[in-house]
């Protein structure tokens, strides 16, 4: 489930045009609540964040 919900935001970062270096806790806050609740992307993993333990914003 983790590499999922990794590859999943990796894709996401990618489609953003955010390179992975200079990730913050801004573009991880944009994932899991401006992204995943209306996410209808085809990569895999996780598409809400509160079924991935330990994920806390």
């Amino acid at each position: 489930m983790y590499l999922g919900a990794l590859d999943h935001f990796l894709h996401w970062l990618e489609q953003q045009g955010i390179a992975t270096h200079s990730v913050n806790a801004e573009h991880v806050g944009a994932f899991l609540v401006g992204h995943l609740p209306h996410c209808c992307c085809s990569a895999t993993g996780i598409q809400r964040w509160r079924t991935c333990p330990g994920v806390s914003i």
